[in-house]
This record gives structure tokens, sequence and C-alpha cells, in this order.
């Protein structure tokens, strides 16, 4: 029986098989768990009861907890005439079509479902009670809670004893049924989770079918990673794909996105929990010849710096392409910049070429703090970024260099500002609308930009030779390799998004993706194609090393020091009063 005290009574626990762990966190009136709240039970109408006279069957049970009454309903276990012994007027109520709780008996079944309208353990109590009081249990009571009891989040042993409740059951020797997975509790205290609550991330494993319940989103506790780490392709796998041990990443048909299963055979240890880095053996879970999760065979280097005019990219610099073209660009740039200041500066007769840009530095961090400022910023907004003085000149030049330009600017803008939201804003949802190449909004603006591109260039190649046609002989032609590169790297970066998308079979969304959409269709179907993704990839990523690396010696220099010299002359120009 219920021992009273102070202020509070007792709650009599949910009484059947409890082979799980502790909900975390105090257990609502409609949850259909194995826990209970005892500060509510005591100021229940029923607590004055005792575990047992309702739970009478228990005593008789051979095995207690039974693994296999954890995947049942609650509904499996309730018996109306448990009630009815005591509520003996309401079976003649249901039974004579009378009224009950206000309403009309109709279906004389459905109201003798009783747990469907009122919750025993709580019938008459508040919906929450302080959970410090103070609640005593009779001895037979008490050992019924050593399962049942719902642990308080304030408790501090609380890690040790879902823990203790969760192993009851999933620890290795516990004799259990080969469907249930058991652990071995040596290993798991070495994985990084060992210090936390079972049920931080297995929230619902108190509740009834036990085996349906789900664990908690990873990124409750840790923010997702940025580019460099998991690529933007990774934002549709989840984290125990790559994480857990012990488990096959498998492609949701519906949704694309990669998820996992396990592969311990039933009545084997399972490793699920011993964590591991991704990574090496990690990343062939998806990265194989041949593969039908949608993943490129080869495991690819993350988008460089180099990448970042045109992806969201990250600051890294790791990989042969990137290295190589970086290198030979420092060395172009070096040689230009050591013969722009080979010269002097007016009224100096020097010719130190170190000299003479720390003066140039100097003049220009001077510059910044100063009136000029203003002259600077407006020259750029309207000569740089809106093109203003190349339109005066020629609308239609204007036209094609903006069909080439404008589509970089968009695209750097946007990856500049995925790389700094995906990695200090990541609970910012847009953040990774950025990345996600199948949303609508970012697979319509690429496409979109990347085929404006291929329009100026194209226009601009057809001008090119309509000009040589007229050209005074001497003068110089137009830079064909540059605009062959950039070209290049465009129409290749279609074929790679056709191919991505055939790969992972993207849906809908990425039919706004109208040109990679349209071209995967001609990879539909086709075999080895993840196993050429990575060769495909590789090219572009060439193409675009050798105009990085061409640039300095190209006549596209001067997207680099049109700027420059603009800002240097606003910088220089005498204000009119």
């Amino acid at each position: 029986m219920v021992l009273k005290t102070m202020k509070t009574k007792i709650r009599i626990l949910p009484g059947l098989a409890a082979c799980a762990v502790i909900l975390f966190f105090t257990v609502s009136s409609t949850s259909a768990g194995w826990r209970i709240d005892t500060a509510r039970f005591a100021q229940s109408i029923h607590s004055d009861l005792s575990c047992v006279d309702c739970h009478y069957d228990i005593e008789d049970l051979e095995r207690h907890p039974d693994p296999a009454n954890v995947r049942k309903k609650m509904s499996d276990f309730f018996q109306a005439d448990t009630c009815l012994d005591c509520h003996e007027d309401v079976r003649g109520q249901i039974e004579e079509d009378e009224e009950h709780g206000g309403e009309a008996v109709t279906d004389a079944d459905e109201f003798f479902n009783c747990i469907s309208c009122h919750d025993p353990h709580y019938e008459g109590a508040p919906d929450s009670v302080d959970a410090d009081e103070t609640v005593e249990f009779s001895e037979g009571d008490q050992a019924c809670l050593t399962c049942h009891r719902a642990v308080s989040p304030n408790d501090a042993d609380a890690v040790a004893k879902n823990r203790d409740f969760c192993f009851s059951c999933h620890a290795v020797g516990k004799d259990m049924p080969a469907f249930v997975p058991v652990m071995n509790v040596d290993e798991y205290a070495q994985t990084p989770h060992a210090s936390l609550d079972c049920m931080i991330c297995h929230p619902a494993a108190d509740r009834y079918e036990h085996h349906l319940q789900t664990a908690s989103d990873c990124t409750q506790c840790h923010t997702p990673h940025e580019e460099s780490v998991a690529h933007e392709a990774h934002a549709g796998v989840s984290c125990e794909s790559c994480h857990l041990a012990d488990v096959l990443p498998v492609r949701d048909r519906e949704t694309n996105d990669i998820l996992w299963q396990r592969t311990a055979l039933p009545g084997t240890v399972s490793k699920l929990h011993n964590l591991q880095k991704p990574g090496g053996d990690g990343c062939v879970r998806c990265h194989f010849d041949g593969n039908s999760l949608g993943a490129a065979a080869m495991v690819l280097p993350p988008k460089s710096i180099m990448c970042m005019p045109c992806h969201t990219a990250t600051l890294s610099a790791t990989d042969v392409t990137t290295v190589s073209a970086l290198a030979v660009f420092a060395v172009g740039m070096l040689g230009f910049v050591s013969l722009w200041f080979s010269g002097s500066f007016a009224g100096d007769s020097g010719t130190n070429v170190v000299g003479n840009i720390l003066k140039a530095a100097i003049h220009a961090v001077k510059t910044l703090f100063s009136p000029k400022l203003k002259t600077i910023v407006t020259t750029l907004w309207y000569d740089v970024l809106l093109q203003r003085r190349l339109y005066r000149r020629s609308p239609g030049r204007w036209a094609i260099h903006a069909l080439i330009f404008w589509p970089f600017v968009i695209r750097f803008t946007w990856a500049v500002i995925a790389l700094v939201t995906t990695n200090w804003m990541k609970s910012w949802p847009l953040a990774w609308v950025l990345i996600d190449k199948n949303h609508p909004v970012t697979a319509f603006v690429f496409d979109l930009t990347g085929l404006c591109l291929l329009i100026g260039i194209g226009i601009a190649f057809f001008r090119g030779f309509e000009a040589d046609k007229t050209r005074t002989a001497g003068l110089p032609q137009q830079d064909r390799l540059a605009l062959a590169l950039i070209g290049g790297i465009a129409l290749v970066g279609f074929v790679l998004e056709g191919m991505r998308i055939a790969m992972t079979g993207a849906q809908e969304p990425a039919c706004y993706a109208f040109i990679g959409y349209y071209m995967s269709k001609l990879f539909a179907g086709m075999t080895g194609i993840t196993d050429i993704y990575g060769y495909v990839w590789y090219l572009h990523a060439i193409l675009t090393g050798a105009f990085v690396a061409y640039l300095p010696f190209s006549k596209m220099m001067h997207i680099i020091m049109s700027p420059v010299v603009m800002a240097m002359n606003a910088a220089t120009k005498k204000e009119h009063h």
C-alpha cells in the first residue's frame, strides 16, 4: 500500500514490461510509456492504490520484464474488467446505453476502452506538480518503482540510473532473445557518448512498441560539419551513416537521403555505439565501384579556394590541382607586380621594387582613413561593379561583358554568404539552402547564371572572329584561350550536374536546374556512371586550375588590375570645389 507523507501521496506505475530506457524528461499524461511521475500520481484519485491492485497479473508472470512485451501497444495489455472491478456503476451505464462522461453511449465497445479517455495514473491530478515534493511508497511498490519510476533530469544520478536500466536488457550476458540487441558494457564505456544519458539519443525508448522508437537527430547537440569536412554533397547524408559502427548506408528512394540500417546479425554483440571518425574505411561505405547510392566511386577532395568564384567552397588548398594552379598563379602575379613597381614614384628617383611596394601599401592604408575613401567606393560601385564606363562606350559590349561578369559576381557572393553562414551561423536554416543543389532556388540560380555565362562566351567568340576581319595589323587579338577555358569549365560543369542528378536520382526539385536536369536524361540508366564521375570532376577542376594559372599571363588580367587602377585613379583625383 501507499504511505502518504506531507502534502503528497503516490502514483502507480504503468505495470508492464520495461526492457528499455527511462525518459530523460518527465512523461506527460498523454504518453504511452512505462515510467510514471510519482508526484503527479500522488495527487490523483488512484493514489491510495498499490501497484498490484491493478497489475495483479505481474506476480504470476514467469519473466518480467519480458522482451516480447516491449514490442506491444499499451492497448494490448488493457482489460476493461480491471477498471470495472471498482467502477461497477460505469458498466451499468454503458451496458444500458446511458450517458457516460456527458456523452450518449452509442458504441459499448468504444466506451469500454477506458484508456482512450482516462489515464489511470493521473486521473484527477494537475498537469504539473513540483517534482521535489517527497513521495514514499510501500515496500512492495518500491520494488516496482526500481524500474518504473520516472527519473528527473535534476537527479544527480539520472545518467547512471538510466544506463543501468538500459543494460538490464541490452548488456551482454542477460540471456535475452536474439532480437534484442546486446552491447559490451566495457566497450561502450570507452565511447564518446558513454557519459551521456541514454534518453538524450533515445527519448522514446521507454514507450510501448519499443522496437519502433527512433533516435534523436544528432544536430540537437552537434552542429553540421562545414564544407571542408562534409562537402555539400553530404547535406542529405545522415550522421549515423558515417559515424556509427556496424551500419550499412541505404538510399531513401522517396527523399533521396542516405539513411542507414544495422548489419549486425541477431544474437550477436552490437558495436553500433562504437562511434568512429569518418574517412578511410568509413568513406568506402558509399564510395566504391558500382554503388547504387549515387556516390562517386572516387573519394573527392573538398572544393578549394580556387572554386569559390563559382561554388560554395572552402578556404583550403590541399589537393594537387589547386596547389599547382595557385603556385603558377603566384609566380605570375609576383612577376607582374615586380614589373609594375619597378619604376619610381613621382618625385622619387628610386627604383627599389620592395620599397615601392611598401610605399604603395602605406599610401593605401592612409587612403582608407581619408575622405577619398568615399570617392574610391563610388568608383568601384559604378565603374567596376556596374561597368558604367563600358556602357557609355558601347551598350552592346557592356551587355556581353555583363553576361560573363555578373554570373561570377552572383555566384561568388552566394559562395561567400554560404561559407560564412554554414561555418558560423549553422542554426540558420537558409544557410543549408544555399548549399543544397537540389533546392529549387539554388538549382535555378546556378543554372541560369551558368547559361548566361555560356551565352556571353559564345557571343564574345563570334564578335572576336568578326573583329579579326577588320582588325588593323599589329593590334592584339582576342584572348580566345582564356575564353575557351571559361567556356569549357561551364560546359563540363553542366555535364557534372547532369551526372550527379542521374546518379542520385534527384526528383522534382532538381528540375529547377533546367539544364542539368534535362542533361541528366542523357545519363539515365547508364551503367558505371558513379565510376567515371570522379574523372569528369577532376577534368572540371583541372580546367579551372588551368584558367587560374594562366590568368596572370593572359589578357584577362584586367579583371584584377582594372579595379586596382580605377581605385588608384580615384584616390589621386583632385577634388573640385
